[in-house]
């Protein structure tokens, strides 16, 4: 037997209801049958449900908005719009609304093919990431390239001293990534890190600058890369004191972990980035962890060009082992081809380059959308799966949601997409 009710509320301009809805959509794995039609002002919830107490809660929960007011139910005068609301069987992340005020919710299993979150500074793409960060419940690592976040679990530096966890192919190339090595300095890096595996248990950046420094010269091209190289690890090394290590990361990611990389220098910043994707990746690839990571100013770790960086390899084959990236740029262009391929979703955000604009929008197959692009409002995204929506990221920027459907995209179905 289903207990039913009718509830009906005038809201005000602006209001923003996605906390509500994605309430009711909880109420339909209940069991409960919910419709909900709103216009304007006006917002009426039909709700049948197993429990008296569900409906009650739903009462409770819409009387605790402000911007909300129960009034009496009347019968309808017509132009309500209905809002469908579609339960995911997998829990997923409701990031804002659509042009209908209906909330647009992530599916987990589509973060899991990697995402992209695109838009000129200022745009809202920092906003959304962390708002996708704060929601998902699963281990996660966020790699703060201006320390511009907080959370209760940050650190912000690492002590990188068990390289020796790490095959030798994921140190070089994490090197080689940040550095800019030559021919020469990587076939030095090389024999060091033979040498010590031999001689040392465990070593660190401080460990190979010695080894690199005792090196017999025993040629002018073998001084010059040597020496190029010392002062390139020199800017590595991080005076202050760090008490986290690499080997704390899988036990710190289950409550969500940002590394604060400010204070790291252009050349540490991308070094311990790509450290930290390759200690991750070895021990997914060991079938011990399954997390995701958000990398900003991604364009500075997955740098476009011939050479494949450690983040590029996890774009292509992390999925399988349970590793995912949300990758976080204002310059697509700049940012490795690989990530715009192996990417399933993308939430682009204002782009103001033209060529930007225009670079996106044909890599999502409407090459038309970069004029819709570059007039994106502070806070308004295209999020971009099957097909391309216009979604409202952080309502309260705006006095109003209506204004979404100018120029919007025909998406009637598309939020709703299971």
């Amino acid at each position: 037997m289903l207990i039913c009710k009718k509830l009906c509320y005038k809201v005000n301009e602006g209001c923003d209801l996605t906390g509500a809805f994605s309430f009711l959509k909880f109420l339909m794995t209940k069991f409960c049958k919910v419709s909900v039609e709103l216009v304007k002002d006006k917002l009426i919830i039909k709700l049948c449900c197993p429990r008296s107490s569900y409906v009650n809660e739903t009462r409770a929960r819409m009387n605790l908005i402000d911007c909300v007011k129960g009034v009496r139910c009347v019968p309808s005068i017509g132009g309500l719009v209905p809002i469908r609301l579609t339960y995911f069987k997998e829990k997923g992340l409701c990031i804002g609304i659509d042009e209908k005020g209906s909330p647009v919710c992530i599916p987990i299993r589509w973060l899991e093919r990697h995402a992209l979150i695109l838009g000129s500074t200022g745009s809202g793409k920092s906003t959304t990431a962390f708002k996708m960060f704060s929601d998902i419940s699963f281990p996660k690592l966020m790699l703060d390239w201006h320390g511009e976040h907080h959370w209760p679990n940050k650190v912000d530096c690492v002590n990188i001293n068990h390289l020796e966890r790490l095959n030798d192919v994921e140190i070089l190339d994490s090197f080689a990534s940040s550095l800019n090595l030559s021919d020469a300095q990587y076939y030095i890096l090389m024999k060091v890190l033979q040498l010590l595996r031999v001689q040392r248990k465990s070593f660190g950046i401080r460990d190979i600058a010695f080894y690199v420094k005792s090196l017999e010269e025993t040629s002018r091209w073998m001084r010059e890369s040597k020496f190029a190289l010392l002062r390139k690890l020199e800017m590595l090394i991080h005076r202050k004191r760090c008490h986290f290590t690499i080997t704390n990361l899988a036990e710190s990611l289950e409550n969500g972990l940002i590394i604060d990389l400010s204070e790291y220098t252009e050349y540490g910043k991308r070094f311990v980035a790509n450290i930290i994707i390759s200690y991750l990746f070895t021990q997914a690839k060991n079938k011990s962890l399954k997390a995701f990571i958000f990398i900003e100013e991604a364009h500075n770790i997955i740098p476009r060009g011939d050479e494949v960086s450690v983040a590029d390899k996890v774009f292509m084959e992390g999925r399988k082992y349970g590793l995912h990236l949300i990758a976080i740029t204002q310059s697509p262009k700049a940012m490795s081809q690989n990530a715009m391929k192996n990417s399933a979703l993308k939430i682009i955000h204002a782009l103001r380059e033209v060529e930007d604009a225009k670079y996106v929008a044909e890599s999502i197959g409407y090459p038309e959308l970069w004029k819709e692009l570059i007039s994106l409002e502070v806070g308004e995204a295209i999020l971009a799966f099957r097909r391309p929506i216009r979604v409202l990221i952080d309502s309260k920027r705006h006095k109003r949601a209506s204004h979404l459907g100018r120029k919007s995209i025909q998406s009637k179905e598309a939020s709703h997409t299971r």
